[in-house]
């Protein structure tokens, strides 16, 4: 049985022309997340050492212990590396294949936030939060990616809806601790944490809280065990250092310690999180005065939906503001709560559709406008013609977002705005070659492909780990210690090629035609490190060095 806020929010709301289920919503988000999924080639780092390593469990037939170009790769937990291996064991071991799971998770994660934005404000709200969801700027880079913040995010979204579900009287409790198993396995305890520093205060708060039993207290943490720890208890029998390793080093040194990974200033949590609910962040001021009017109003008997999705993002925020390790990507969990906190402010009885269509309306004549300005201010020819052509696209869908919303049709006009961003990826989609010479050096590397494989040995300096192996297979040794073999080398020392900067002058002498490539933010210290060494190659964003004997 729902709970009366529930009820009282879905009768609220305002009725509206067409269907309430979200699928034209997934065929939309399917078109954003999928078009020309394994058109452009792998980015630098991050994609190429996990298609890598996905390609390799492949191949090795071990799905147990990651490997990176050979040696053990733990950083993170086994969910990125099985998605990968899994997309290509079914589509082949390209582009595509290794990215198909995250974007077939990203899917789910719009059918899980319309079911979250469903308990949370109606059948109105629930197809609301999740075009919004789908459309967000940082959900769409991130469903395109191969990067483990997708999968957790689903993950903690998936245990969000099932504990919205189960206070409202409906299953969904073990659903809520599948869902923490894997987020579990994405990202590791992060996961988890992540979602009881929302969930339990929420509980603890609210006066009008269910029975802990509605919870499944007993079975669920079995449930989540069987699923969760299995992979954990092989590895560290296997590998006795990796929990020290993983969750002493990545996590908890990772928090509090700007040496172990991205160390960046406070604010830039609001960076990652409002930059990253583009080009819903206009609306989310409306969204937020809702929920503090609820709560002020009524404290503690406030809709437990609102409490929940407010401390679920504030949560967040404050977590990786407070942590010295910050990556934009690290904020696309709080898009569903914002999204949802849009969703009820809007179909509301008394919304603020109006202002929103004004809203809506500067977006549409905005989006062209900015194109075009961007076009001309470009300066490392990244923007293309077919950038404003995408932003009329788009504008027109905001246009017409803009005129449903002021007669009142809520879920029909955010249909019409997805529908616009779309369409616009069909232009967009040619503008993106524009940025791969930048982030992927695919395109240099095949245009030297036989000098590289002429050469004694292929060094890698910078953070172009594995691209090499993945587009030659080639054996490519690595400059000092790259923190993505961190892991491999304290735990399986003595495999993997790498050279330190003492070793250069024997290593030239067993090696004399020798190839580097580097990062082009390198460039001075190959130069310092390497001399005599000639640059023959480059783009936006990679250098192609080779030794004096090489002709």
């Amino acid at each position: 049985m729902a709970s009366p806020e529930r009820a009282a929010a879905e009768s609220s709301s305002v009725p509206v022309r067409g269907p309430k289920a979200p699928w034209f919503v997934l065929a939309a988000a399917a078109v954003l997340f999928f078009w020309q999924l394994g058109a452009r080639p792998l980015y630098a780092p991050d994609e190429g050492r996990y298609a890598l390593s996905g390609r390799e469990m492949l191949e090795s037939g071990d799905w147990l212990v990651p490997t990176l170009t050979g040696i053990p790769y733990l950083d993170k937990p086994p969910m990125m590396f099985w998605s990968s291996a899994a997309g290509m064991a079914i589509f082949g071991k390209n582009e595509f294949g290794a990215r198909f799971f995250i974007a077939l998770v990203a899917l789910a994660g719009v059918w899980l936030a319309w079911v979250l934005g469903k308990e949370a404000g109606g059948a109105d709200a629930g197809v609301v939060t999740a075009a919004v969801t789908a459309s967000s700027a940082l959900y769409v880079v991130l469903a395109r990616v191969i990067l483990t913040d997708m999968l957790l995010s689903v993950a903690i979204l998936g245990a969000y809806a099932g504990f919205l579900r189960a206070w409202n009287g409906r299953p969904g409790a073990l659903g809520m601790w599948v869902a923490l198993a894997f987020a579990f396995l994405s990202k590791g305890p992060v996961g988890p944490a992540l979602f009881a520093f929302g969930a339990v205060p929420c509980w603890w708060l609210s006066k009008r809280r269910p029975p802990l039993r509605s919870f499944r207290p007993l079975l669920g943490p079995v449930v989540w065990a069987v699923f969760a720890l299995p992979w954990t208890v092989y590895l560290c029998a296997t590998i006795p250092t990796y929990f020290e390793f993983f969750y002493w080093r990545e996590n908890i040194q990772a928090l509090t310690s700007k040496s172990i990974h991205h160390g960046k200033p406070w604010f830039y949590a609001l960076y990652g999180a409002f930059g990253g609910f583009v080009p819903w962040t206009l609306l989310l001021p409306f969204g937020v005065v809702a929920a503090w009017r609820e709560v002020r109003r009524r404290g503690r008997e406030a809709d437990p939906a609102v409490l929940l999705c407010v401390l679920w993002a504030c949560t967040t925020m404050a977590i990786f503001t407070a942590s010295s390790s910050k990556l934009p990507t690290y904020f696309l969990p709080m898009m569903p709560p914002m999204a949802v906190l849009v969703a009820r402010s809007l179909c509301a009885h008394d919304g603020p559709r109006r202002a929103t269509a004004w809203v809506l309306g500067v977006l549409a004549a905005g989006a062209p406008v900015g194109a075009v300005i961007g076009l001309f201010a470009d300066r490392r020819g990244h923007a293309t013609w077919w950038i404003p052509a995408a932003a009329v696209v788009g504008a027109v869908g905001f246009a017409f977002a803009a005129r449903l919303l002021a007669r009142g049709r809520v879920p029909a006009a955010f249909q019409a705005a997805l529908a616009g961003l779309a369409l616009a990826v069909f232009p967009g989609a040619f503008a993106i070659r524009a940025f791969d010479e930048d982030r992927a050096p695919a395109s240099i590397l095949a245009r030297n492909e036989s000098l590289l494989r002429s050469s004694d040995a292929v060094v890698n300096c910078g953070d172009r780990v594995a691209l090499v192996e993945w587009s030659l297979r080639l054996p490519v040794t690595y400059v000092g210690n790259p923190h993505d073999f961190v892991s491999g080398r304290d735990l399986a020392p003595g495999r993997g090629s790498f050279l330190d900067l003492d070793d250069l002058p024997q290593f030239r002498r067993a090696h004399p035609r020798i190839t580097i490539l580097a990062d082009e933010r390198n460039r001075d210290e190959i130069q310092r490190d390497f001399p005599g060494f000639r640059e023959i190659a480059s783009d936006k964003g990679h250098v192609l060095f080779v030794s004096p004997e090489t002709p």
